[in-house]
């Protein structure tokens, strides 16, 4: 919601009127005179377009009725004092001010004479001196509303309604499920809470594990921004009321995670996706009793918590005290055993295993079956394994529950040999390069036979007898290996041969960019017949520019950076320099309006942006030196009646610019018509006099004043 809302500028209305006399910084709620809804933060995103007067609001809904707002943690709104009528608001964990750049003001709602007040405040932002007032701008009696400044007379009004426990303004927990005689619902809420009526506790979520959630209760006052569950003995939430306020200790290792928004506004969507296979949500096991389980919704709901759980975990977790926890964990084996320990196979054939847990009386639970090489021997979930081909593999039964438990058996399965396979069965080599290759018959432990080697390009790659193979020239060799005993078996290693480069260099070797500019870098190889291998790129100084792995170069801040490459494998390098200057993006006048009279000097001060331009230099013209005319310096002379245009022009030639609207005039009466009041200071920023005329100025003694803080009138 940057700048949303706030800071708008559409009004045009002067803000008069009392200091805004709330109860003290406090929790709130905030309610429409007209249509009586509440305003619920459920967002923070938005905008302003200053160029077209337009304000994002749908990040703040309004709906009617106290039933919804009364459980609703987003309708509840931290209000703190700041100075004169300006008040910061906070909600939803987040401080407005941060997302508006910009304090509310709050003032009474003006009354006439011998009118009492009605209790309540409007609230509105200000820009230039104009205010922009906050309203409900949907006139029907829909039940949600539109938080916008178009709206006039008492749709500008709202109460500020503190809370308490006591009042009609109280938050209460409104419960979801129900579960061995209390009542129960997750809350994520951005302020610090505890119960006050009777029977409320509230958990969070400390160990998660063996299908298990373990309860650990918060005492005391809650801290804002913890994820917790709600124990009521009621469902409804007139009695479930909460005290709201006070400090409380951290809750360390909570499982419990929180949502604050789940809006799905146009230009307005956030929340967060559920996962099924991460995270659980509050409900009912199958035997009624509270559990977390996976849930059919595509979002978290907003000011809930969901349960965060590893991949894979059981679809229903019960939620249980740590009592209970600990009894379950007591209960458990400390060990397991396979029985039998070895067993030999052959080919074709099968045992079943089975397992026995120690010590004796311990909770018999259930087992997962792994076979280390399933090529080999391969286990189904009863145990029952399976001899595959030739080797030796191992059978782990490992606890499906409680502690991680482990016991295994060796099996050993022989047979004649099925495949041979050359090791490596790639090569690459550099021309002059011998490398011996191996052979290793499958399955493991079966028979070995003698080896026949052979190359199908002997003038590219050459193979000994005893299967050494050397480079001779640039090209492609397939070595065949193949056995010459009782059964013919065959294997390939294909080999690919090349000249390395003995040195690279980068194109172009030099380069200047402005910054954010890319561009690409080239690799130049030497001797021209080399393999073009793999480069890694890298910068000595990517404050000033970064390069990724293709060779782009990316300007990232002023200065010099050095680019090198290295072939991948090798230690030759190649440089390059580039060179990074940062054009000017936007200026920046003070003042950018001026109204005075003949004669006036005032200066005007550029700033340049970014602040680290390279070349910070400007140029200043006038378009109307009969009413203004401008130095090098930017200091300006008022010379006549009328206006003119005082343009700003950056030097390094990016064309970006500003104007400074100047204004030439007769008298005061061109500055304050009849009727028209505003503040006068001198130069040295006293104020002289609030809400002065025109005759009231003709009347000050002689000396130079400023009006509304742009108008100058010289005596």
């Amino acid at each position: 919601m940057k700048k949303i809302l706030l800071t708008a500028i559409l009004g045009t209305a002067c803000v008069a009127g009392a200091h805004a006399e709330l109860e003290g910084d406090g929790y709130y709620r905030i309610q429409n005179y007209v249509t009586e809804r509440y305003a619920y933060v459920t967002d923070n995103k938005g905008k302003i377009d200053f160029g077209a007067t337009k304000v994002d609001a749908g990040a703040i809904q309004l709906w009617k009725g106290f039933d919804r707002a009364v459980s609703d943690p987003s309708t509840v709104i931290y209000i703190e004092h700041q100075s004169g009528y300006k008040y910061n608001l906070y909600a939803q964990g987040e401080s407005l001010y941060n997302i508006f750049d910009q304090y509310l003001s709050v003032i009474e709602t003006p009354v006439k004479p011998g009118q009492t007040w009605d209790g309540t405040y409007f609230a509105y932002g200000t820009y230039s001196g104009a205010a922009s007032y906050l309203c409900d701008g949907e006139a029907s009696d829909l039940d949600r509303g539109l938080m916008t400044n178009t709206k006039v007379g008492d749709y500008r009004k709202w109460y500020i309604k503190p809370l308490s426990t006591d009042g009609d303004q109280y938050f209460g927990v409104k419960t979801e499920y129900k579960a061995n005689g209390k009542n129960y619902t997750t809350m994520y809420a951005g302020f610090p809470m505890k119960g006050h009526s009777n029977g409320m506790k509230a958990y969070t979520i400390s160990t998660v594990g063996h299908g298990m959630a373990v309860l650990s209760e918060v005492k005391g006052v809650i801290p804002k921004g913890t994820p917790v569950i709600w124990e009521c003995n009621n469902e409804t939430p007139s009695s479930n009321r909460v005290e709201i306020g006070g400090e409380g200790s951290a809750v360390s290792n909570n499982q419990l995670v929180g949502v604050y928004f789940c809006n799905h506004e146009y230009r307005h969507e956030n929340f967060v996706k559920y996962d099924a296979n991460t995270m659980r949500l509050l409900g009912l096991m199958d035997d009624g009793s509270l559990g977390f389980v996976t849930a059919t919704v595509e979002d978290i709901p907003a000011n809930k918590a969901y349960l965060k759980v590893p991949a894979g975990s059981p679809a229903k977790i019960k939620v249980v005290t740590q009592a209970e926890y600990d009894a379950y964990i007591a209960s458990l084996p400390t060990s397991i055993a396979v029985n039998p320990a070895t067993a030999a196979l052959h080919v074709g054939e099968s045992t079943t295993l089975s397992v026995s847990y120690l010590p004796e009386g311990s909770k018999a639970v259930g087992v997962n079956w792994t076979s280390s090489n399933p090529a080999v021997v391969t286990v189904d979930a009863s145990g029952k394994v399976t001899a595959v081909a030739n080797g030796t593999a191992t059978v782990t039964a490992t606890t499906a529950e409680g502690t991680s438990l482990t016991a295994s058996c060796s099996v050993t399965v022989t047979t004649l040999p099925t495949s041979i396979s050359v090791s490596p069965s790639g090569a690459a080599m550099n021309v002059g390069e011998e490398r011996a290759l191996e052979v290793t018959f499958a399955p493991q432990g079966c028979e070995t036979y003698p080896i026949s080697w052979s190359s199908s390009a002997p003038e590219v790659a050459g193979v000994t007898e005893a299967g050494v193979v050397k480079a001779l020239s640039n090209g492609n060799a397939v070595i065949t290996a193949t056995t010459t005993g009782g059964v013919t078996l065959t294997a390939t290693c294909e080999v690919t041969v090349s000249t390395m480069p003995t040195s690279i260099s980068i194109t172009p070797e030099s380069a200047e960019l402005h910054k954010g500019e890319k561009m690409s870098l080239g690799i130049t190889y030497y001797p021209e017949e080399s393999v073009h291998l793999g480069i890694v790129w890298w910068s000595e100084n990517e404050n000033v520019a970064k390069v990724d792995a293709s060779g782009v170069v990316t300007a990232v801040g002023n200065g010099t950076a050095v680019i090198k490459a290295v072939p991948d494998g090798l230690t030759i390098t190649a440089e390059a320099t580039v060179t990074v200057t940062t054009l000017a993006e936007k200026i920046t006048l003070d003042p950018r309006n001026y109204t005075a009279l003949p004669g006036t000097v005032f200066s005007i001060e550029a700033t340049v942006l970014p602040e680290d331009a390279s070349d910070k230099s400007v140029t200043w013209t006038t378009d109307n030196e009969e009413v203004a005319t401008v130095d090098s310096n930017g200091n300006v002379t008022v010379t006549g009646i009328g206006a003119a245009n005082i343009t700003c022009t950056a030097a390094d030639g990016s064309d970006v610019s500003a104007v400074c609207q100047v204004s030439g005039v007769t008298g005061i009466d061109q500055i304050l018509a009849d009727g028209q009041t505003a503040d006068v200071y001198t130069v040295s920023g006293i104020m002289v006099k609030r809400g002065a005329t025109a005759d009231d100025v003709r009347s000050l003694p002689s000396g130079i004043y400023i009006i509304n803080g742009s108008s100058v009138v010289i005596k």
